[in-house]
C-alpha cells in the first residue's frame, strides 16, 4: 500500500526536522547575494523537485520541498556555518588578543572555551540525523554546473558535509583511543567529552559510540531518500 508507506516515512522524517522559522541562509543574505534558482525563473517561483508528485506532496508537509540543503535545514545550517566561521576566526583573533582590553580578552576566552570543543562536537553529532537526508537529497537531485551561486554553494556544502561525516567519527574514535587514559580527567571531559555523555563504564568498546551513532543516521538518511523513490516508483 503506497499511501501507508509514504505516511510512515513522512512521520519518521518529521521527528528529525529541526528549524527556526524564517532563519535561513537565503532569507538572511537575500536572493541577490544568494540566488538559488536560474534567472529565467520569476521571483518567488521555484522549480519542482524532480521526483514523482506524490512524493512532493508528502515532503512539503515536513518542509522538504526543495533540493537545496539551505532550504531544507534552515536555521540548523546557519548554526553550523556560524560555528565554522567562529572556529576559523579564533586562531586569527588570538594574535590580536594581547592588544585588546581585559574585558574583550575575557569575552574571547569565553567564546573559545564554549566553541572548542564540546559545543561543536555535540552540534555535529546531533545535526547528523537532519543533515543525513537533506544532504543526500541535494547531492541526488541538485546540480553544480551552470547553476547560480546559491545552488553551487549548497552542492559544495553537501559534498563537504558528506566527507565530514565519513571522516569525523573515525577520527574521533582514534582520538579517544589514543587519549583513553584522559577520559577520567575532568578537564579533558569538559573539553572533549560531549560525545560520550551518559555512557557508563568508559572502556575501549564505549569509545566507538560516536562512530555507530553517525553511521546509523547516515544509513537512515540513505534508506529514507531511497525508500521514497522505491515506494512511489
Amino acid at each position: 500500500m503506497p499511501g501507508v508507506g509514504l505516511t510512515i516515512v513522512q512521520q519518521i522524517l518529521s521527528v528529525a526536522t529541526f528549524d527556526i522559522p524564517g532563519v535561513r541562509v537565503g532569507s538572511l543574505l537575500g536572493t541577490k547575494l544568494f540566488p538559488l534558482h536560474p534567472s529565467y525563473l520569476k521571483e518567488g517561483e521555484e522549480p519542482e523537485l524532480p521526483l514523482p508528485s506524490p512524493m512532493d506532496d508528502h515532503l512539503g508537509t515536513i518542509d522538504i520541498g526543495s533540493v537545496h540543503l539551505s532550504e531544507n535545514t534552515g536555521s540548523l545550517l546557519v548554526f553550523l556555518l556560524l560555528t565554522a566561521l567562529t572556529l576559523v576566526l579564533i586562531p586569527i583573533l588570538s594574535l590580536l588578543r594581547p592588544l585588546c582590553h581585559k574585558r574583550i580578552q575575557q569575552s574571547y576566552d569565553n567564546i573559545k572555551h564554549t566553541v572548542m570543543w564540546n559545543f561543536t562536537l555535540r552540534l555535529v553529532l546531533e545535526a547528523s540525523l537532519d543533515l543525513s537526508y537533506s544532504v543526500l537529497i541535494n547531492l541526488k537531485y541538485g546540480y553544480f554546473e551552470d547553476q547560480p551561486f546559491g545552488a553551487q554553494a549548497n552542492y559544495l556544502w553537501s559534498v563537504f558535509l558528506v566527507a565530514l561525516y565519513v571522516v569525523f567519527p573515525f577520527f574521533l574514535v582514534i582520538f579517544y583511543v589514543y587519549r583513553f587514559k584522559d577520559l577520567h580527567n575532568e578537564d579533558f571531559v569538559a573539553t572533549y567529552g560531549a560525545t560520550l555523555e551518559g555512557l557508563h563504564g568508559l572502556d575501549k568498546h564505549v569509545v566507538i559510540y560516536p562512530l555507530t551513532f553517525v553511521l546509523r543516521r547516515l544509513i537512515f538518511g540513505i534508506i529514507a531518500v531511497q525508500l521514497y523513490t522505491f515506494i512511489v516508483g
